[in-house]
């Protein structure tokens, strides 16, 4: 009698669950009778296999790629950019593309199209990294800029929370309008792993119970508008370009989950032709394609693919998504449409706000506002757009054609020209003297010898404890000397790498202070100015007293450099300079840390070296 009770009780439970399920289906994804053009194509950008933390490897994910349909598939599993990335290779039908996903002090970094193996580890400073991608020719998409994870958001410079090397920032957060992104070429303005973790218990029940019957459609359930990320690009591109991506971040953890995420949503790429067969000429077409912002976002959990007609034109041009009118004369008319989805509600964005939208179809004429236009299309209820694309930029009528210079400060590795004599206040020449001196790790070691002109700085990243290793150039300073606002020398480093340039301080504990340089085997100028350096290992609301510099270091530590790493830098003409005009604010003669376009920041910190 118990049994049948129990038995009964269940079948009426599953019989509950059942019928909840299906009474609160979402409903099937909107079929489109219009295919899309022969070259826009659709894949899934941002995975992990398990070269990383993935649960697939790059073959069970070109399979679960080609049964959703998608027709390229972008891996950036975890790394440091020293792996030798796969081919381009078409798997199932799927065109494969190796990329990665780096870690920087800020947060995670995507670097896309580097050809190569990186010569030295990519980390450090976000900055750094991103030069670092561009100089390897690749460029650099923030991933998950505003997770619900403290170590997966982007924390600028001024953050509160965790960041790399256990150190706390004190300030502002990150995320508003006009927030720096060290340079970037573009972010993640969606990301599903950001979606999930902001979804309460009940829509994650929800969308469990219903993946069995529609998966592409209970994933998409999960999706909404991510208004944080979407004022924090509509603020970036008032004042530069910056490509938007939808970013799967798949790991396949539970049987089927990446198919089901590559069928809720894709990224769609416009390409100038369609794809060829060959690999490689298609996977570098695909990425000039994303690299130029020609793309935009499909969430097929809603409705099928299709390709919406987004153009802006005056008198004598005409261009679409990603592309910058230039010159307007006369008029400037912007229009809409999405052909294959009448019924659809389409809105052109403007500097976060709707400036124009209408059923099928929206437009504006007249003087249009120069900035950067971009096209949201809604279907049905759901809370994310069906269709998101990349902006097109108008120039203001007499502005002309417009650089697309990442704002932030000049690269320290910059040629640059000698000073006029007489333009500074101070200096203080650091020749090779018996002064110079080496500090180093556990099992690292170090030489220092004279050359005409200047010395050699020959290093051995030693390998018995990798997280300590360092090997480091130092010079003392006269504690009771004057202020100095920056240090300049001429180096050159037998082949590629970065140097952490340290300023130690006479506190009770190891207070440095650094900015990472890259090095090549062309000598050039370089100057490190004290407004521009980095905490190392604590956090701090004012830069360091200038007149109280104990040491200068010039590091090399397992940031960068690999365990068991060899090498030679050479150095000449360095030198402490003071600028004629004082920059110092402080009551201290020190600076507030704060750099351009940001308000009140802490400098950055990092592993750069451990001289003690």
């Amino acid at each position: 009698m118990l049994m049948r009770r129990v038995i009964q009780t269940t079948a009426a439970l599953a019989a509950a669950v059942v019928t909840y399920t299906l009474v609160t289906l979402p409903p099937a994804h909107i079929r489109m009778a219009t295919p899309l053009p022969p070259n826009v194509v659709l894949g899934a950008y941002h995975i992990h296999t398990t070269r990383s933390d993935g649960a697939g490897t790059p073959e069970d994910v070109a399979a679960s790629a080609a049964q959703a349909g998608a027709r390229f598939a972008i891996l950036t599993d975890h790394g440091d950019g020293t792996r030798v990335p796969d081919a381009p290779r078409y798997v199932a039908g799927v065109l494969m593309i190796d990329a990665a996903e780096i870690s920087t002090v800020e947060g995670h970094v995507v670097a896309l199209g580097i050809p190569g193996a990186a010569p030295y580890r990519l980390g450090g400073e976000a900055r750094d990294v991103i030069d670092d991608i561009h100089r390897l020719g690749g460029f650099a998409i923030v991933a998950h800029p505003d997770s619900q994870r403290a170590d997966l958001k982007w924390r600028p410079a001024g953050v509160n929370g965790n960041t790399p090397f256990g150190v706390q920032l004190q300030g502002r957060q990150g995320g508003p309008a006009g927030t720096d992104l060290s340079g970037a070429d573009g972010l993640e303005w969606l990301n599903a792993d950001s979606e999930w973790r902001e979804e309460n218990p009940a829509m994650l029940i929800n969308a469990v119970l219903h993946m069995p019957v529609r998966p592409a459609e209970s994933f998409a359930t999960l999706l909404n508008r991510p208004t944080a990320t979407m004022r924090r690009w509509d603020g970036l591109i008032r004042r530069r370009t910056m490509v938007g991506l939808s970013a799967v971040d798949a790991h396949g953890l539970v049987a089927g989950l990446y198919r089901t995420t590559f069928q809720s949503f894709a990224q769609a790429v416009i390409l100038d032709a369609p794809f060829s067969g060959d690999a490689a000429s298609d996977a570098a077409a695909l990425l000039l394609a994303l690299r130029r912002g020609h793309a935009y976002t499909v969430v097929t959990g809603v409705a099928d693919g299709a390709f919406p007609r987004f153009v802006a034109r005056d008198d004598t041009q005409e261009v679409s998504i990603g592309e910058r009118l230039s010159g307007a004369t006369g008029p400037v008319h912007i229009e809409a449409s999405i052909p294959a989805a009448a019924g659809a509600r389409v809105v052109i964005m403007h500097n976060e706000r709707s400036v124009a939208e209408g059923m099928g179809h929206a437009s504006l004429a007249g003087a249009a506002e120069a900035g950067a236009y971009r096209l949201e299309i809604w279907l049905g209820k759901h809370r994310i757009p069906w269709i998101v694309t990349n902006p097109i930029y108008v120039d203001g009528p007499s502005t002309g054609p417009t650089a697309a210079t990442p704002p932030g400060s000049p690269r320290p590795d910059a040629p640059r020209p000698a000073l006029p004599a007489g333009t500074d206040a101070a200096l203080l020449a650091l020749p090779f003297d018996a002064h110079w001196a080496i500090e180093h790790g556990p099992s690292s070691t170090g030489t220092v010898t004279e050359l005409s002109p200047g010395m050699a700085f020959r290093y051995n990243v030693g390998t018995a404890q990798p997280g300590s290793e360092f090997a480091a150039l130092v010079h003392p300073i006269r504690e009771d000397g004057d202020a100095y606002d920056r240090v300049e020398f001429m180096a050159s480093a037998a082949s590629p790498m970065r140097v952490s340039v340290q300023f130690r301080m006479p506190s009770g504990r190891d207070e440095r202070w650094a900015r990472s340089i890259y090095l090549d085997t062309t000598p050039r100028l370089i100057t490190v100015r004290m407004s521009d350096l980095s905490p190392q290992g604590f956090s701090a609301a004012r830069r360091p007293v200038a007149a109280r510099v104990k040491a200068i270091l010039f590091v090399v530590d397992t940031l960068n450099a690999a365990p068991g790493s060899t090498g030679g830098i050479t150095m000449s003409d360095v030198r402490l300079r003071r600028s004629g005009e004082s920059t110092f604010s402080g009551p201290n003669r020190e600076q507030p840390v704060q750099r351009p376009g940001q308000e009140q920041q802490v400098g950055r910190p990092g592993r750069q070296g451990r001289g003690q």
